[in-house]
């Protein structure tokens, strides 16, 4: 447990970019300034080389062959906070975010040791019906037998938990997704211990690129 730190404190959002999707940039910042404009948070954008500038972001440049992972790694290695709310350029805010739900997530990871806090779960159906953390009737344990479970999409982290499964190779985000993470985990009796997830998608994320191609039901969303 972290003690004697406010919560603005307690975390760094932190985007990881590909110089490829530059296009994709200015929407994924405009929506953030526009739909969070309060947050309180430091905000880092690793990409490779290109020069940009958006408002309230700070751009780090990680160099022309830096993979995802050896982003993120740099962005650990610039930030001072326990957690960082890591997120993906495709993945644009649909509406207003509430920094007060964050602030509540923050105190309940660092009460109670949790080390991932998923923020949306876009790709599971809760068929198996997830045991609920603590009686939080919008908070669910990721279970042993979830193979992405832990994964990408939007997700506080604890900072040490995330070092731990990066590793210090340069590789790109499919790989830690399947093989890095699971790599770890088979060490581990307990390999979700502390993993939740949050089924309100409070970011109000909407994703955005799929194979390089725009999702028609992300342009309508955004078209209304």
């Amino acid at each position: 447990m972290v003690s004697e730190m406010n919560n603005n404190s307690l975390m760094t959002i932190v985007y990881i970019g590909f110089d490829g999707y530059s296009d994709l940039w200015a929407d994924c910042f405009k929506l953030l300034n526009l739909f969070w404009n309060d947050r309180p948070y430091r905000t880092l954008f690793v990409n490779n080389e290109k020069e940009v500038a958006y408002e309230n972001v700070e751009v780090l440049h990680a160099g022309k062959e830096a993979e995802w992972s050896k982003k993120v790694q740099l962005a650990l290695d610039k930030t001072d906070t326990p957690y960082v709310c890591l997120l993906l350029e495709d993945y644009f805010i649909g509406s207003f975010v509430s920094t007060s739900n964050f602030q509540k997530a923050l105190e309940l990871m660092n009460k109670e040791g949790i080390r991932y806090y998923k923020l949306t779960n876009m790709a599971r159906v809760l068929k198996n019906h997830d045991p609920l953390y603590k009686g939080i009737d919008y908070l669910h344990i990721i279970p042993e037998y979830d193979e992405y479970g832990v994964s990408l999409q939007a997700a506080i982290w604890n900072k040490d938990y995330l070092y731990e499964l990066l590793g210090n190779e340069n590789y790109n985000a499919w790989k830690f997704e399947f093989y890095r993470v699971k790599e770890t985990n088979a060490n581990s009796s307990k390999a979700k211990q502390g993993c939740v997830f949050d089924d309100r998608n409070i970011l109000n994320l909407q994703h955005g690129v799929i194979q390089s191609k725009y999702l028609p039901k992300t342009i309508e969303y955004f078209n209304s």
